[in-house]
């Protein structure tokens, strides 16, 4: 059974119209769809801290001695998703929060381990062996609490609620732009309905 991750309540049924724009869209809510690093370390993470997730771009491929093969990340781990910043001080989330409710893990030794999740795979490196275990098994326990909340057995803290939705915002803006894109690209320059898109 698959679990399907709610719209946040803040939402209004005319923000999802497809004829508004994503840009206005996005723009209405995100004074308040912003969370920093602070915020969520004063509410008690299961698990925080540095590491270095791999950079998985094609530019990182193709030009090694250009852009760095590994980029530090300050790690926060709280109510359904991994959420990602730039230090410790971090004003703004870097790139999608991670859920966890559908993440897989996997040790991929000398304190490398994997995230992957339906939409892409993330490579962590941490200090240890020791250390990767730890982030793996706070990972697991709490997803394991995450399918137990999404289901209603557990009361979750109003703050958490709020991180929660703050954290599927994000991610399901991310869903939104690619499927904008995909869309985009898949259009054909010599339809007639979508020809005047394309000419100069």
């Amino acid at each position: 059974m698959a679990v399907r991750r709610r719209l946040p309540d803040s939402l209004d049924d005319d923000d999802r119209a497809e004829d508004v724009p994503l840009v206005l869209n996005m723009a209405r809510h995100t004074s308040n769809k912003n969370v920093t690093c602070a915020e969520l370390l004063e509410l008690s993470p299961a698990k925080f801290g540095w590491a270095s997730k791999k950079n998985n771009s094609m530019l990182a491929w193709l030009f090694p001695c250009l852009y760095e093969q590994w980029r530090e990340r300050y790690f926060v781990l709280i109510g359904g998703f991994l959420f990602r910043f730039a230090s410790d001080q971090g004003e703004a989330v870097k790139g999608v929060p991670i859920p966890l409710d559908c993440i897989t893990t996997k040790m991929l030794g000398d304190g490398c381990f994997e995230l992957s999740t339906l939409r892409k795979r993330y490579s962590v490196r941490v200090g240890s062996e020791k250390e990767a275990t730890e982030w793996i098994n706070a990972i697991q326990k709490r997803k394991m609490e995450v399918i137990r909340e999404n289901m209603g057995h557990v009361h979750l803290e109003p703050e958490v609620k709020r991180i929660n939705n703050i954290g599927s915002y994000l991610f399901d803006r991310r869903l939104e732009i690619d499927r904008l894109v995909a869309r985009s690209s898949t259009r054909n320059p010599l339809d007639p309905t979508t020809a005047s898109e394309f000419s100069m």
